[in-house]
């Protein structure tokens, strides 16, 4: 959402409730009249990636970038080396699939022009595998008002206690104490949205959240961090720990631990419970701009959650954010995760019965969370069996082929991203294995990792495909 300057807002957390709760009571009379709008199926996308110097190590220069690039959709992230490509909105049909492609790998291409011709790199990697605990400091917090007053209001939150980052992996643990929220900014998701009739909200929400376990470890792409063997994608337990409070605050990462039935309305309803991490009070802002609903949403990461958002005749609409994928390991990844998003949910919500039949709401969470830790190797709970996740994804991939072909989308699409994705699986190599296997092999090389992941994400080879 569109935020201007700060100096422009009271900083109020009460004055900020009362305008949020006034707001969301208009807000639930649009959902009850469905008054939001639709046109089509439409999908976008935004791609998180960290700036290194020639070096391959982190470099906290993002202004310096945004500045070249000018006319290109790129925007600073939390992290001074961090960046985020925000794509158009296209329809989810036809030649979906390689104009979304051709959008991010011209964006890209952009970026990375500037890179060469500055001495720095780029990685698309869900997690810096070894980090300088300098990038951890306030000072690698991007100096954008939104940024450090986020800061300021969670070290308000936390009561005096300390930042805490204790995870506990397969063959390592990590424990230590960030001075900032600018660890934030060494983490990089790769975020699907999509847009669908007000009436099939709920059900294409509930088929996101059973599909988030699957979907999470196709995806992984973030097995260290600091050093350290941790999960299949440890960047779920980084963020969801930066934005934990003391109780009983809640915490504003996490997973919505169940399904919803007619409407999500109760989402928007229990923001108003959350840390106010944001809380600019715009006495101006009329109530059905719902910039207090906005903002409150747009700062409880749900890993998948509805978007409010204004088209251009300022008319609202719902659309759904998944959060959970890693970006990379490459363009042509990105789009092949995309792809099999796309497919399966858009079958499923068509296809399937109600969502608990498939995994019932007790194993939504549990599931989750196995895969964050164990990726293809983990075993979830489906259709009233227990099943690998590698087995699993093989089972649903004809599904996610028949949803795309459902969908319209063009045939030679669908078979070459999706067999990016089949290669991926027969072989059962993501970027978080191929760190661990590349690794193994020589002997926690960390520069050399990075440097080699480096040059095959610029050759553009799928993962699967990557030798160590």
């Amino acid at each position: 959402m569109k935020i201007n300057k700060i100096e422009n807002y009271q900083i109020d957390k009460e004055l900020f409730k009362k305008y949020l709760v006034v707001e969301t009571q208009l807000l639930e009379q649009w959902f009850s009249k469905d008054y939001f709008k639709f046109e089509t199926l439409n999908a976008g996308a935004e791609i998180e990636f960290l700036i290194l110097d020639s070096k391959y190590q982190l470099s906290p220069h993002n202004l310096f970038f945004t500045n070249k690039l000018k006319s290109q959709p790129v925007v600073r992230e939390a992290g001074t080396a961090q960046l985020e490509i925000n794509t158009p909105v296209f329809p989810l049909q036809d030649n979906f699939l390689s104009l979304l492609h051709r959008n991010v790998l011209s964006t890209w291409k952009e970026c990375c022009n500037v890179a060469r011709t500055t001495q720095h790199n780029l990685a698309l990697i869900g997690s810096i595998p070894q980090a300088d605990p300098a990038f951890f400091k306030l000072l690698n917090c991007t100096p954008e008002n939104l940024f450090l007053l986020m800061n300021d209001v969670a070290t308000q939150y936390r009561q005096g206690k300390p930042l805490s980052i204790h995870m506990k992996g397969k063959r390592d643990t990590l424990q230590f104490h960030p001075e900032s929220l600018a660890m934030e900014g060494l983490i990089c998701s790769l975020q699907l949205h999509l847009q669908v009739p007000p009436h099939q909200l709920t059900r294409y929400f509930n088929i996101i959240q059973l599909l988030s376990a699957p979907l999470l470890a196709l995806s992984s792409n973030s097995s260290y961090f600091c050093g350290k063997n941790l999960w299949s994608e440890t960047r779920i337990g980084i963020f969801e720990q930066l934005y934990t409070f003391p109780s009983p605050l809640k915490h504003t990462v996490f997973f919505e631990p169940h399904y919803f039935q007619d409407t999500l309305f109760p989402i928007f309803l229990n923001n108003i419970g959350f840390p106010y991490l944001l809380p600019l009070a715009a006495y101006e802002e009329p109530r059905n701009h719902m910039f207090h609903v906005r903002c409150q949403n747009s700062c409880i990461f749900r890993w998948n959650r509805p978007i409010l958002a204004f088209n251009n005749e300022n008319e609202p609409y719902l659309r759904i954010e998944n959060r959970i994928l890693s970006t990379g390991p490459t363009v042509v990844d990105m789009i092949a995760n995309a792809a099999f998003f796309y497919g399966i949910t858009y079958y499923l919500a068509n296809n399937s019965p109600f969502p608990d039949t498939l995994v019932s709401n007790e194993s939504l969470i549990k599931n989750f969370y196995a895969a964050a830790r164990h990726g293809l190797d983990a075993t979830l709970h489906w259709n009233n069996h227990q099943i690998q996740t590698n087995t699993l994804l093989k089972t649903l991939f004809p599904l996610a082929v028949k949803g795309l072909q459902d969908l319209g989308i063009n045939s030679v699409d669908v078979h070459f991203y999706l067999d990016i994705i089949k290669t991926r699986l027969d072989k059962k190599q993501n970027g978080s294995i191929w760190q661990e296997k590349y690794l193994q092999k020589h002997n926690n090389d960390f520069d050399g990792l990075i440097e080699k992941y480096v040059k095959n994400q610029y050759s553009e080879t799928p993962v699967g495909d990557w030798n160590y």
